[in-house]
């Protein structure tokens, strides 16, 4: 008898590839655990996203308030930086329904706002739409209207340049004593 075994990788939208990793114990658990893990599902949200596109009561925000909104994701947690001030939260996705759904609960002065939402990531663009004010239902598609709110958001380019940047080696105590090679011993490149 022979035993296949198969590994689970997610390739998001711009093409990165995840392997989720399955909780030690659980090492014969079904497939499926690791597809419905929120922190599993969660791999294209990471990072920092910047307003682009927000349209309220049918209306575009101007673009000083929608250039000074910004989202950060790590894990299941949230912060929202807006001009007026910056909030924190917890986010839960549920992939598995279509649109996408995200549930984002924010702790406005010690009052917990819970904001059904859909969502969805596409070529480093985030697309959110929810319900304007609190106690509003879950938008069925990305449109705006006077009730419903449209949020375009770019993944943070300074984020991803900073990524791409070669970590530093702090220069060392003895800085300017190094010898040189004379030139016979220097290879050309």
């Amino acid at each position: 008898m022979h035993t296949l075994q198969m590994k689970l990788v997610f390739i998001d939208d711009d093409g990165k590839v995840s392997f989720p990793e399955v909780p030690k114990g659980n090492e014969n658990a079904e497939p499926v655990a690791a597809l419905t893990n929120p922190a599993n599902t969660q791999y294209p949200l990471e990072g920092a996203w910047l307003g682009h596109e927000i349209v309220d009561s049918n209306e575009k925000m101007d673009q000083g308030v929608v250039k000074a909104f910004k989202m950060i994701f790590k894990g299941e947690k949230i912060s929202v930086t807006t001009k007026d001030g910056q909030v924190a939260g917890t986010v839960k996705l549920d992939d598995a329904k279509n649109p996408k759904w995200m549930d984002i609960e924010l702790n406005m002065d010690g009052t917990v706002m819970t904001i059904p939402a859909i969502y969805e990531v596409r070529d480093g663009v985030f697309r959110l739409c929810h319900p304007e004010g609190e106690n509003g239902t879950r938008p069925p598609s990305f449109k705006a209207s006077d009730a419903v709110v449209l949020a375009t958001f770019k993944r943070s380019k300074v984020e991803q340049d900073d990524a791409a940047q070669p970590a530093t080696v702090p220069e060392s105590k003895s800085e300017g004593k190094e010898k040189t090679k004379p030139q016979s011993e220097v290879r050309p490149q």
